[in-house]
Parts: structure tokens; C-alpha cells; sequence
């Protein structure tokens, strides 16, 4: 709780199929700005400071995606494989399904489901931007789609960022915390429990 009362700072993460985190690094201090490599995530970059998104040319090429590093580690721990099969189930609007795609070195096929056609189509631009091409947009009705089922056993690696309370957005939308969460746990709960259940045997 504490650290939510805190400032959020702006992590990048480098896509290695159009950059270095080196060349990028030097690109931002070039700018002006107070960048560092991430603790952890690999392909990381930390930025202590508050600059204008339009200004950096770099998010503008998909040399860069924004991303927080916690995200960046979660979509490493999936340790994609060039030509492997994966699903991204709720996918939203792409982040984790980029990184996967770029940790498979644009080889191979994953799949980015979710039952918001808006976020799908917002996600397709980024991926053609940061030119990922192994990646498939799937709109779903629901987690018990005829779908899913007709895939059971299809893939090699599935990753599940079941829809929460988004609590943790607001570091960076401090006014999120006097408006209505949506749905509680009493809604979400059984919505994460039926995801997870629908996608045994993948």
C-alpha cells in the first residue's frame, strides 16, 4: 500500500528485433534524460523521469514498447521458443504477446486471444510497428469458446493474465483509486477460476 503512494516510473522494454538496450540508452540520454538499465528484465529500461511519449522517437519506430519490468519478467518465465506454438489467453492489448513474439525471434506462432475486439484491433498496429509477424489476433466469445476447445493440446506454452482488479494501475492513475474498481471479487473470482479451468489439457 505504501508503494502505491508513490510516483511510478516510466519502464521501457527494447525490442531486440529493431534494437540493443545499449543504442537506446544512449538515444534517450542523447534526449536529455535520466535513463538506466532495469534491475532484472533483460531488455529493460528505466527512465526517472516524466517525459512527453511524443517526444521520444523511438516508442514512435517500435524500437521500444512501454512496459513495466514486473510485465517484462512475467512474459520471460513463459520461455518461448523460437517455432514453438504459444496463446497469449487474455491478451489485451499486446504488451506480453510482443515480448513473447520477440523472445521468439519472430519464428514459430502465438496467438493473442481476448473478448475485446477494440483492444485486439489497437494491438494489431503495434505488433505491424514493431514488425512481429508470427503473431495471430483470435476473438473470443467467452473462455468456453468452440475455440479454445477445438485446440486442447495445440500448444506449447500458454500464458493466462486473467482480468482483475487493476489495483495496480494506480501508481500511474492515482485518480483510479476514488472511482468504482467494476467488477469485485465476488464477479472475478469465478471468472479467473473458469479461465484457468477451460484452459486445462492445453
Amino acid at each position: 500500500m505504501a508503494a502505491l503512494l508513490t510516483a511510478a516510473p516510466l519502464d521501457l522494454r527494447v525490442n531486440p528485433l529493431k534494437a540493443t538496450r545499449e543504442v537506446v540508452l544512449r538515444a534517450l540520454r542523447a534526449l536529455g534524460l535520466r535513463a538506466e538499465r532495469s534491475r532484472m528484465a533483460p531488455y529493460g529500461v528505466r527512465v526517472n523521469e516524466r517525459p512527453s511519449l511524443s517526444s521520444l522517437p523511438m516508442l514512435k519506430n517500435g524500437e521500444v514498447e512501454i512496459q513495466d519490468e514486473g510485465s517484462q519478467l512475467v512474459a520471460m518465465l513463459v520461455d518461448a521458443r523460437p517455432g514453438e506454438r504459444v496463446v497469449d489467453f487474455c491478451a489485451g492489448a499486446g504488451g506480453k504477446t510482443m515480448a513473447i513474439a520477440a523472445q521468439m525471434l519472430n519464428k514459430g506462432h502465438i496467438i493473442a486471444c481476448d473478448v475485446r475486439d477494440n483492444r485486439l484491433k489497437r494491438s494489431a498496429e503495434r505488433f505491424r510497428r514493431a514488425e512481429l509477424h508470427n503473431i495471430e489476433t483470435r476473438l473470443l466469445a467467452s473462455e468456453r469458446d468452440r475455440w479454445v476447445k477445438r485446440h486442447k493440446g495445440a500448444f506449447d506454452r500458454v500464458l493466462v493474465d486473467a482480468p482483475c482488479s487493476g489495483t495496480g494501475t494506480w501508481r500511474r492513475n492515482p485518480d483510479a483509486r476514488w472511482r468504482a474498481l467494476g467488477a469485485g471479487l465476488d464477479s472475478l473470482l469465478p471468472l479467473q477460476g473458469s479461465i484457468l479451468q477451460a484452459r486445462r489439457g492445453w
